[in-house]
């Protein structure tokens, strides 16, 4: 359908350009389409602003602009110029088209699917990033090796480092809240509680156009109130190498070796130099073990708001 409007559209401007009281818009659409085609959005956004600056109404415009935004991964933004769309062509075969597609681009991710019978899976998860420096390192470790893990990320570093969590949601992994600031949970009221994960939630979404759908609490500190106010499943862990502590690749190795089992959950820190270098020798370690790492709503299925999770106990 899409490609339909856009033949028809490049079909019709000439006729715009004769009927219209301004040629300038038909010949400013003609040349956006060309340069689409040709691969150079950034000419293409700039022919329909000038259109846009002459009529700010100009359907033809908007509609193209929402697809060029749309084709380079600017999602708010489409999401925004489809929106013109509907609102100018209201009812209209535009206007249809470019509602469906903003009720495409907002739905929900689906849950996903419970883990197969008889797999033997495990969670890598990662605290407190993303780190400039580090987190790229280990997700080309990842990358390299076909695995996907999950990043637990705090509010402020989402805002400062937007594009790596844009690639660790590309690259298949999961972006989840650990917090705002790292503030013990249990001691906060419940609209803290509720601030701490809505800002942190809005900018991973904002960064990545990736809702979470988990969490963690900073130390693991929860009660009956932070339960029932994240909004979220509450993801702590059955491994803990302690690696903040202990800066030693080895070491941190070993113990992740020693406590990992089908169902585990693995806390570690893509902040330590330490920790990424340790995850070579984790992820030979778990398929020695046969185990293979997936993210942490892969492991947990679809879990309730509010529900703990330490580790998921294998199916038979």
């Amino acid at each position: 359908m899409r490609m339909l409007l856009m033949i028809v559209l490049a079909s019709l401007l000439p006729a715009v350009v004769d009927a219209g009281p301004s040629p300038d818009l038909g010949a400013h659409c003609m040349a956006a389409l060309l340069a689409k085609q040709a691969g150079r959005p950034d000419a293409a956004v700039s022919e329909l602003h000038a259109a846009l600056d002459i009529d700010p109404n100009y359907l033809e415009a908007h509609w193209i602009l929402a697809w060029v935004l749309h084709d380079r991964g600017q999602k708010s933004a489409a999401i925004a110029e489809f929106a013109q769309v509907a609102r100018i062509d209201d009812g209209g075969t535009y206007g249809r088209d470019a509602q469906k597609t903003i009720d495409r681009l907002t739905a929900p991710p689906p849950p996903p699917p419970p883990p197969a019978a008889g797999r033997a899976l495990v969670a890598l998860t990662f605290d407190d990033g993303p780190d400039p420096n580090l987190t790229p390192k280990l997700l080309d470790l990842l990358r390299a090796r076909g695995v996907k893990a999950t990043f637990f990320m705090l509010g402020p570093l989402v805002k400062r480092y937007p594009a790596i969590v844009k690639r660790i949601a590309d690259e298949g992994h999961e972006v989840a809240v650990h917090a705002w600031d790292h503030r013990l949970l249990t001691g906060m009221s419940a609209a803290g509680v509720r601030s701490q994960m809505d800002r942190t939630r809005d900018a991973i979404a904002a960064a990545c156009g990736v809702t979470p759908r988990v969490m963690r609490p900073p130390y693991g500190g929860h009660n009956a109130m932070v339960r029932n106010t994240v909004g979220m499943p509450v993801i702590l862990w059955d491994v803990d190498p302690n690696d903040w502590r202990d800066r030693n690749s080895g070491t941190v190795r070993r113990r992740i070796a020693n406590g990992m089992r089908p169902g585990s959950i693995v806390l570690m820190h893509d902040i330590h130099a330490t920790t990424v270098a340790a995850v070579p020798g984790i992820l030979d370690d778990a398929a020695a073990k046969g185990l293979t790492p997936v993210t942490v709503s892969d492991l947990i299925g679809g879990a309730k708001a509010g529900s703990v999770w330490t580790r998921v106990k294998p199916r038979d």
